[in-house]
């Protein structure tokens, strides 16, 4: 099957209008403020352990937390996930000394 330009064009101009329904633009999906528990934050970058996170975890973007959404959450910190993970693409921590990690 082959698509002529016009109808290629018309098909990025779709999933371009979807993407933004969706997700926003850029700029508001990295400004939104998701915090996420140290385990959260674990599961999702496993060389982030517990015992890093409870020993350096003033290293990560993160802000006190008084009430989660959960109630059963006694986590003080939430860390933030949006900024973490544009850090991680960086390369912000991948400099760090061993006897940190």
């Amino acid at each position: 099957m082959v698509l002529r330009n016009e109808n290629r064009i018309e098909i990025m101009k779709a999933i371009k209008v979807a993407f933004k329904q969706v997700y926003g633009t850029q700029k508001d999906y990295e400004s939104a403020n998701i915090l996420i528990t140290a385990q959260q934050l674990s599961e999702r970058f496993p060389c982030f352990s517990k015992e890093w996170i409870r020993k350096n975890g003033y290293l990560l973007p993160r802000e006190r937390v008084k009430k989660w959404e959960d109630e059963t959450c006694t986590d003080i910190w939430g860390y933030r996930w949006n900024e973490i993970q544009k850090e991680i693409h960086e390369g912000r921590y991948r400099n760090l000394k061993r006897s940190i990690l």
